[in-house]
């Protein structure tokens, strides 16, 4: 590997443990504040007594919020990426192609079905 991909090489799996600790924050935060050992306790990957209610809280509402959200970004980094590589441009973006303007219909068509 050259010296320029060898570094972003790095850099890509040096970011996945920040993306851990991150989705590990948020799953703690929220309207009611969890203290990290409780959030490994409710996965599991903590030897620590939790309430069943803080497990449902924790299992139930907030790791699907948080795994939806990183899958939300890693999609949106794809298409972005997608998008710069077709057309060749670093400033491409979704109004290039009319993205915008269609994920506004279907947000329209979504909330307001045809009867």
């Amino acid at each position: 590997m050259s010296g320029t991909h060898c570094r972003y090489y790095w850099a890509a799996w040096g970011a996945l443990p920040l993306l851990a600790g991150l989705m590990l924050l948020s799953v703690a935060k929220g309207s009611v504040p969890l203290s990290l050992t409780q959030v490994l306790g409710a996965l599991r990957l903590l030897d620590v007594p939790v309430s069943e209610m803080i497990g449902r809280i924790v299992i139930d509402l907030r790791v699907p919020r948080t795994l939806l959200a990183v899958l939300a970004g890693a999609v949106l980094a794809i298409v972005g990426g997608l998008l710069q590589t077709t057309t060749r441009n670093d400033l491409a973006d979704p109004f290039l192609f009319g993205l915008s303007s269609g994920a506004s219909a279907g947000a329209v068509l979504v909330n307001h079905p045809i009867r």
